[in-house]
């Protein structure tokens, strides 16, 4: 009989990367739904060298990105 601990496999871990080192990435969905003249917030979620300019093509009307700090908000039309 076998227990847990007479396991014939091995696991390994492939060394984290840190989130602000390397090339720029986006680590969230393309596409972010949101209802129509409701607040908005959004965090694009990012890692990469910093520091880091964020912009945004085809925002809806009433929404802005703040280049610095990677977020999306306000009130979509």
């Amino acid at each position: 009989m076998h227990t847990p601990c007479d396991s014939e496999y091995e696991t390994k871990v492939a060394p984290a990367q840190p989130w602000n080192a390397g090339a720029p990435k986006i680590n969230g969905a393309m596409r972010y739904g949101a209802t129509p003249g409701r607040e908005f917030l959004y965090l694009v979620p990012t890692v990469g060298e910093r520091p880091m300019r964020f912009t945004a093509e085809g925002l809806p009307e009433g929404l802005v990105i703040d280049s610095e700090k990677g977020i999306i908000s306000g009130r979509a039309g």
